[in-house]
């Protein structure tokens, strides 16, 4: 199921490109200038295909839907992570245990928000070893 997914999302991708190459101007034969743009513009179109094609993808684990457009995930190589749920999923499909695509690129916020949960249980730790020693100095 996750591969056709991915299949099919390449199909489109694909169907994307192969129908901008078709509606791309032609430059004017024999126009040098022509030429330097018609690369200019390949140059572009190239960077916007690679824009949309985005970093590597990867296969997570939906763990909890917290609002309209956010959910925490998990990932099979890491820890769980507070995504935006993009607007073209279907989410009437999205359930807790289901596997979705995750998109590399956005991993830098969630770092943060990783780091933001590491402090939080370090001072947790903290509080629990200030009990133990209260604990101790009223034995």
């Amino acid at each position: 199921m996750k591969l056709e997914r991915l299949k099919d999302w390449l199909l489109i991708e694909e169907e994307f490109v192969a129908s901008h190459e078709a509606l791309k101007p032609k430059p004017a034969a024999g126009s040098s200038s022509g030429a330097d743009a018609a690369d200019d513009d390949e140059d572009g179109d190239r960077s916007k295909v690679d824009d949309l094609r985005g970093s590597p993808m990867s296969v997570g684990t939906l763990e909890e839907i917290v609002d309209e457009s956010h959910a925490i995930v998990s990932s099979s190589v890491g820890p769980e992570y507070y995504v935006t749920i993009m607007s073209f999923v279907d989410r009437s499909l999205l359930e807790p245990g289901c596997s979705v695509l995750l998109h590399n690129k956005v991993r830098e916020v969630d770092r943060e928000r990783e780091r933001e949960r590491e402090r939080e249980r370090e001072r947790e730790r903290e509080r629990e070893r200030e009990r133990g020693r209260e604990r101790e100095r009223e034995s």
